[in-house]
């Protein structure tokens, strides 16, 4: 969802005042890394999500709650003690309240480029979370739902370009497992790429050995087939 002035949000276990606001809203510019988060950069590789999922299952920034301040930490004994946030993507090692800094934390600020792991610890506390307050999901029969082996609607299929990744991306609306065939033409019609496909919901295609130009992607499966003009630049 549109949220003015932030990449997204989370509600902490137990704390939604109601539960019909209990979940995480990201900002559709900061989602994944295809598409218009492509373009989002210094936030283009979906670790918006990763950082809200972490708040989600219970974790605090990695500076602790609050300001931040060498008196407060997240209480995860394996996180080092960190004064506040950091920005963009500081030189190594960074120092505060004694410590050598964990900015590459998906806790902290840092650019996604930048934000690299969660540790042990923090890894409990999810783990934990999920066992716990959110142990819901666990037996949800539409969150764990296994993929749909019926026939795939490719009217319902995108295709299109991610020039910021440089791929062509082909998403269907259910994770199936059928044969697909996927076929690139150029505009005079010759075959330029031809790869089958069977399990899954998206497709990357990446474009760096073909050169810039109009082509038709063509996506078959089940005897029906669907097209779309692509410009690659």
């Amino acid at each position: 969802g549109d949220i003015e002035g932030l990449l997204g949000r989370a509600t902490f276990p137990g704390m939604a005042p109601h539960s019909e606001e209990d979940g995480v809203v990201i900002d559709p510019e900061f989602v994944g890394a295809l598409g218009l988060a492509s373009q989002s950069d210094p936030f283009d590789r979906g670790h918006t999500l990763t950082h809200e999922l972490g708040h989600y299952f219970g974790l605090f920034h990695i500076w602790g709650q609050g300001a931040g301040g060498c008196d407060t930490d997240d209480l995860i004994e394996d996180t080092p003690e960190q004064e506040t946030f950091y920005l963009d993507c500081p030189d190594y090692p960074q120092h505060s309240c004694g410590t050598s800094n964990m900015f590459m934390n998906f806790m902290d600020f840092t650019n996604d480029r930048c934000l690299a792991l969660f540790t042990r610890g923090q890894v409990t506390r999810m783990q934990a979370v999920l066992m716990g307050l959110r142990s819901s999901l666990l037996v949800n029969d539409d969150a764990c739902a296994p993929p749909d082996s019926g026939k795939i609607h490719l009217e319902d299929a995108q295709l299109f370009y991610a020039p910021g990744g440089r791929q062509i991306v082909i998403a269907l609306d259910i994770e199936s497992i059928v044969q697909r065939e996927v076929l690139l033409y150029a505009i005079d019609g010759r075959l330029m790429y031809r790869d089958s496909w069977l399990i899954g919901s998206t497709y990357w295609l990446t474009t760096d050995n073909i050169p810039a130009g109009v082509y038709v992607l063509q996506l078959e499966s089940g005897g029906e087939s669907i097209s779309k003009k692509i410009v690659v630049y």
